[in-house]
């Protein structure tokens, strides 16, 4: 799961470089990704400071949290609380939230409401992208495509189909699988695989990122906006963004100039991952 996290600058005196109190921006981290995080020492200036700095949350840095966590499945904002423990903060405490609480509901809807088989079956699956996944992936698959399997072939079996086509980047497969497969569920789904795909680096191109936005079952969300914007950082760091601009240009779903929704989303997907320049033409 990924939630929206403020990146904080800290003043550490005079004589350093400065960084304050404030949020500078917001961004997404990853359950799974190795992220810097307060506990870390910082080295400025050769010094390093003999306690972590732990970063103050303003009133109105509460408010956008509380609506993040609102808006968050249980499962997702048990992953939200562990994110802000590694930075140092008690978000339970900070936005006045009971997970206990949550987690005891959880676990007594889940009794009366088994979920999806099929969405448990994937949510063991870890769809973290690393080089010889990939190509083992790649590999399975062979260079035609693979038919999706029956609606009554085991669950094991469909849910491995969808692994080896994300692995192998197939985002039309992922797509396909959501439209036919999902049913109530295709959100969870998503939010499963797009988190798990953004640990460390996919090794995606920044076209890609808009194949996995058209994935979306439903309207994107103001977290899934980020962590999209957080693997598009990640590709445009080593690869051109020629193509990927060019297609953003000509309209997604989600992501245009056709409209001002659209053109505020891209706006923002755009500053997230570090494009003001490009970000500049759909304000």
């Amino acid at each position: 799961m990924a939630v929206t996290v403020f990146t904080f600058v800290v003043d550490v005196g005079a004589q350093q470089p400065m960084l304050q109190l404030a949020p500078a921006m917001r961004t997404t981290l990853q359950g799974g990704a190795q992220q810097a995080g307060p506990a870390q020492a910082l080295q400025i200036g050769g010094m390093t400071p003999a306690k972590p700095i732990k970063p103050k949350l303003k009133d109105e840095e509460v408010e956008l949290l509380k609506k993040d966590y609102e808006r968050l499945t249980p499962e997702e904002r048990e992953a939200m609380v562990a994110t802000y423990k590694d930075l140092g903060i008690d978000l339970q405490a900070a936005i006045g939230i009971n997970l206990a609480a949550d987690v005891g509901t959880t676990a007594a809807t889940s009794a009366v409401n088994p979920k999806n088989e099929l969405l448990k079956a994937l949510k063991k699956l870890n769809f973290a992208r690393t080089a010889d996944k990939v190509l083992e992936a790649r590999a399975q698959i062979g260079l035609k495509a693979v038919p999706m399997p029956a609606a009554d072939a085991p669950i094991d079996e469909q849910v491995n189909w969808l692994h080896r086509n994300v692995l192998a980047g197939e985002w039309q497969a992922l797509q396909e699988f959501l439209k036919e497969r999902g049913g109530e569920d295709a959100a969870e789904m998503y939010a499963h695989v797009l988190q798990s795909t953004n640990q460390g680096d996919p090794g995606l191109l920044p076209e890609e990122i808009l194949a996995i936005s058209e994935a979306c079952p439903a309207e994107l969300t103001e977290w899934q906006l980020s962590l999209l914007a957080q693997l598009l950082k990640t590709a445009t760091s080593r690869s051109s963004t020629g193509p990927f601009l060019q297609r953003l240009r000509a309209g997604t779903t989600f992501f245009g100039p056709m409209d001002d929704g659209r053109r505020d989303r891209t706006a923002k997907f755009l500053s997230e991952a570090m494009l003001a320049v490009e970000a500049f033409d759909y304000l």
